[in-house]
C-alpha cells in the first residue's frame, strides 16, 4: 500500500527553506543577481534535502522495512539495552542528502519510548559498533539515544534507535506509547540525518548485507521467523 499523503516538502524543513529564500532575495536586490546565485542554489538544495516522497510499502508478511533512506553499516548480534535480550542490530547511516523522514519498520503497538535517555558507556560502545571506545571519556553515562519499542500482533519486538544528528539536532517521534503504527508509516524526523539502529529478534532472517543501500518504507531489511 502507499503511505498517507503529506506535502512533498517536509514541514520540518520549511523554516530553513524560507530563510534561504529570504536571504537569496535580499542579496539579489541589494548586491545583484550574480552574487545571489549561490544563495538561490542553497535554497534549491534545501528543497531537495527536505523532500518527503510517498513510498510503496511492500505487501510482504512479517517483513521489517528500513526506517530511513541510507546505507547499511553493520549487522551484529549484541545486547539490546532496552529490552534486556540478545538481538540482531542492523546499523545504518542516513543519506546526507535526505530525506530525513523516519518510518516505522513494522506494524504494531508502540509499547514504550525513550527520548534522550542516558545509557552506560559500555552500551553506547556496543550501539556504536564497538568503535572508538576511548572517545567516550571517563564518564559512565555519556551518550543519549532516542528509541521506540514496537510490538507486533504476533508478539515480535522491534526497537528503533536514533542517535542525535552530527550537528546537534534531536530526533523527534510523532507516535507515543499505547498508539498503533503502520508498517512504513511516517513516525518521526531528524533534521540533517543521524545514525540509526533497528533491533530485531535474533532468529530473524536478514535480507540485506553491509554497504547495501536501503529506502525508507519500501526496502525490506529483515523477515520475522515464526515456526
Amino acid at each position: 500500500m502507499i503511505s498517507e499523503h503529506r506535502p512533498y516538502i517536509a514541514r520540518e524543513g520549511w523554516v530553513f527553506i524560507l530563510f534561504a529564500l529570504v536571504c537569496a532575495w535580499v542579496v539579489h536586490m541589494s548586491a545583484g543577481r550574480f552574487y545571489a546565485i549561490p544563495v538561490w542554489l542553497l535554497a534549491v538544495l534545501l528543497i531537495y534535502m527536505f523532500r518527503d516522497p510517498n513510498r510503496v510499502i511492500p505487501p510482504i508478511p512479517l517483513a521489517v522495512v528500513s526506517p530511513v533512506d541510507g546505507r547499511i553499516k553493520s549487522i551484529d548480534n549484541i545486547a539490546d539495552p532496552y529490552l534486556d535480550r540478545t538481538a540482531t542490530a542492523i546499523s545504518m547511516r542516513m543519506n546526507l542528502s535526505g530525506p530525513f523522514v523516519i518510518r516505522s519498520p513494522m506494524e504494531g503497538k508502540v509499547m514504550n519510548q525513550w527520548l534522550g535517555a542516558e545509557i552506560s558507556r559500555e552500551q553506547a560502545h556496543n550501539l556504536d559498533g564497538g568503535t572508538n571506545p576511548a572517545g567516550y571519556g571517563s564518564n559512565t553515562k555519556t551518550r543519549h539515544y532516542y528509541a521506540i519499542w514496537i510490538q507486533s500482533d504476533e508478539g515480535d519486538d522491534v526497537v528503533l534507535i536514533l542517535k542525535r544528528s552530527m550537528i546537534g539536532f534531536r530526533p523527534r517521534f510523532y507516535v507515543h506509547a499505547g498508539e498503533r503504527v503502520g508498517q512504513g508509516q511516517r513516525c518521526g524526523f531528524v533534521t540533517f540525518g543521524c545514525k540509526v539502529l533497528v533491533f530485531v529478534p535474533e532468529n530473524s532472517r536478514k535480507e540485506i548485507m553491509p554497504d547495501n543501500p536501503v529506502s525508507a518504507g519500501s526496502g525490506v531489511i529483515a523477515t520475522l521467523i515464526h515456526k
